[in-house]
């Protein structure tokens, strides 16, 4: 089952040159894979289980503009026991590719976040399409970071930058990465292509350092709790 939304780009969606930017962008997708899982039984009101998000993959081909049409589209690529890959593709008023993403997801229970297996009723109900393909893989490729990496500044996570849950919101890990490389690389320019590994959540009250290094015309960003310091995400974003 393909779940769409016809939605138009907003003032407060766009950047100083008037285009999407990717904050916005993984809004729109998590409103979206939200009201999917509504529509499938999991409704984040009152159901027992929940995905949580492991990964992301986005692939911007043209950006939105202010005040553009632009259309919605989401889906279970594959669902199989724990796991699920959801992909996303935003549309203009032509009908052509914008964007297109590919996120994996982990299936559990909400009262002790253990590991929940999805129902054949469940999985019925989400209509896996395997062949509406976003990208030819599937999934979201695992990241290592570079050897040589670059201290770079400690986050403090306030409540501005947590979700309902009191962690780190999915869509801020990004930018946490873009003020973690030098200058204002990631904001004269932001990435068209980036992938984030979510590894572990950063919650209210923690710290978060931040180191980078740079390969050919990527960045790598490694976000650690400073207390466990444990590696909590790994973004890359092409320039």
């Amino acid at each position: 089952m393909i779940y769409s939304m016809d939605i138009k780009v907003g003032y407060s969606q766009v950047n100083s040159s008037l285009e999407m930017t990717n904050d916005s962008i993984l809004k729109v997708f998590e409103d979206i894979a939200c009201f999917h899982g509504n529509l499938a039984g999991e409704n984040v009101l009152f159901s027992k289980t929940a995905w949580i998000l492991t990964g992301y993959m986005v692939k911007v081909i043209k950006r939105p503009k202010y005040s553009d049409d632009i259309k919605l589209n989401t889906w279970a690529r594959t669902i199989h026991g724990i796991m699920s890959v959801r992909e996303f593709e935003i549309l203009d008023d032509r009908g052509e590719r914008c964007i297109i993403a590919s996120s994996a997801w982990a299936h559990i229970n909400i009262a002790d976040k253990s590991l929940a297996r999805v129902t054949p009723e469940l999985e019925k109900a989400y209509d896996a399409e395997p062949d509406h393909k976003a990208f030819e893989e599937v999934g979201v490729p695992k990241l290592f970071a570079p050897d040589e990496l670059v201290k770079s500044k400690d986050f403090y996570i306030d409540r501005n930058l947590t979700d309902m849950h009191h962690h780190l919101n999915n869509v801020k890990y990004l930018e946490l990465a873009y003020m973690a490389v030098p200058g204002n690389a990631c904001y004269n320019k932001e990435p068209d292509f980036f992938i984030i590994n979510f590894r572990k959540q950063l919650p209210l009250g923690s710290t978060s350092e931040s180191y980078y290094a740079k390969e050919e015309n990527a960045y790598y960003v490694v976000l650690k709790n400073k207390e466990t310091e444990e590696t909590c995400a790994v973004i890359q974003m092409n320039m």
